[in-house]
């Protein structure tokens, strides 16, 4: 690998980092609209490293990704609330991240990488092909927040309930289909089961596939 893998994985985390930040902004931006009031926004997950409050909304910042918004209503509070109210905090997130993606879709090109594109097989050469494209200039930059960003709004949109798009889906089942909601819940357990066996199949590929180029050339990409 070249010399400016170092600041493309610098680079690659910094987009990581900032889609979750845009992620959870568009949550509250959501709340906001919908009048949801908000108790606490977490940046991050893992260990709590920074903490303010700032209108009485804690705002916390955690070393590993991941995140969430919680509200100041009760369970049932919240699902008392009107429909629209609790979609636009569910999906305000999605919609973040897809602004963000389009804007970076307009400053880059897409349809040109700045380096011979060798194939992607899983999540493992995936995270190896952004470090190399996030170091090759601006449009390898834009590319790859762009990526990084489709990426989770993608995995928000999972019909899975804990996830956004579940979340919004369970909402609307709550509303208008009530006797539904057990096999909802059976449906989005085995989504989960698919996906989890998806992503363990893929990462046995995606290992076996670099192992191999790898041994074949000396160099993973």
């Amino acid at each position: 690998m070249s010399n400016h893998i170092p600041l493309g994985l610098v680079i690659l985390i910094i987009a990581i980092y900032a889609a979750i930040f845009i992620h959870e902004v568009g949550h509250v931006i959501g709340a906001k609209l919908g009048k949801t009031p908000i108790k606490s926004i977490t940046f991050g997950s893992g260990k709590i490293i920074v903490k303010v409050i700032f209108q009485k909304i804690s705002i916390m910042i955690g070393i590993f990704p991941g995140g969430g918004v919680r509200t100041t209503l009760s369970t049932d509070q919240y699902f008392c609330s009107p429909l629209w109210s609790r979609l636009l905090l569910t999906l305000g997130s999605i919609a973040g991240n897809l602004c963000i993606a389009g804007l970076f879709y307009v400053l880059s090109d897409i349809n040109r990488y700045p380096f011979e594109y060798k194939g992607v097989y899983g999540p493992i050469s995936g995270l190896i092909f952004l470090v190399k494209l996030a170091s090759q200039g601006m449009h390898g930059v834009c590319q790859t927040f762009l990526i990084v960003n489709v990426i989770a709004a993608s995995i928000s949109c999972l019909p899975i309930i804990k996830i956004d798009m579940g979340n919004a889906l369970y909402s609307i089942f709550d509303c208008y289909f009530t006797k539904a909601i057990p096999f909802y819940i059976s449906l989005s357990r085995v989504m989960v089961t698919i996906v989890s066996f998806a992503f363990l199949i893929s990462m046995i590929i995606d290992i076996a596939n670099l192992f191999c180029h790898f041994a074949l050339n000396n160099n993973f990409l």
